[in-house]
């Protein structure tokens, strides 16, 4: 399971964005990063920090897809794993990590579907905004993340000008007192040479 996705276009993306986004905040290659996720789905965030050269310790992971949680309850690569990532003891009582790492809701956005509504994309950042918590309780603690990574697709701001706005005002309420934002969008194809060729944004 971990071999295709070690080549996969996502991790290599945020193995790229780990790679540049590290170092600016104190932690080399090759050092141990503990990792909290929430909405991890297929796992690229974490494959992507080890390619990025990390040793990674999860200590908390939620709402990720079955047969992936299957693979990390049997690895024993997480603390502890959560069935809904916006329940209180995934976000208040979690503990405590290096980086903080956010994929909500894609399928909002990607999928062309006529039950896609404009309520549900709302909705999905609404999710987000949720999982946040997590975020605020550790600087409520005094002990933030060094880093934070958010991602989802890129249609999120190309074709939905008003939920892209609204995702925008969300995480500078929540995170703009402590963190230096930055956005980006990028196609793997472009960046990191693997052949898929759909962008992502990515905020950090």
């Amino acid at each position: 399971w971990t071999e295709p996705l070690f080549k996969g276009n996502a991790c290599s993306v945020v193995a790229a964005i780990c790679a540049w986004a590290l170092p600016t905040v104190g932690v080399r290659r090759g050092a141990e990063v503990t990792v909290a996720q929430a909405f991890c789905g297929m796992g690229a965030m974490l494959a992507g920090m080890r390619k990025a050269g990390y040793r990674v310790r999860a200590v908390h992971a939620s709402e990720s897809c079955g047969r992936v949680r299957r693979y990390l309850e049997a690895s024993g690569q997480y603390s502890v794993i959560y069935r809904d990532a916006v329940s209180e003891e995934a976000t208040v009582h979690a503990p405590a990590s290096m980086v903080a790492t956010f994929t909500f809701g894609c399928e909002h956005f990607t999928v062309p579907n006529a039950r896609r509504t404009r309520a549900g994309r709302l909705a999905a950042i609404v999710t987000l905004r949720q999982a946040l918590r997590y975020v605020e309780a550790r600087m409520e603690d005094g002990d933030p993340p060094l880093l934070v990574v958010i991602e989802n697709s890129a249609t999120l701001v190309r074709r939905y000008a008003d939920e892209g706005r609204a995702l925008v005002a969300m995480l500078r309420d929540v995170l703009a007192s402590e963190y230096e934002l930055r956005a980006m969008v990028l196609c793997p194809a472009k960046h990191t040479g693997t052949p898929n060729r759909r962008e992502r944004l990515y905020v950090t």
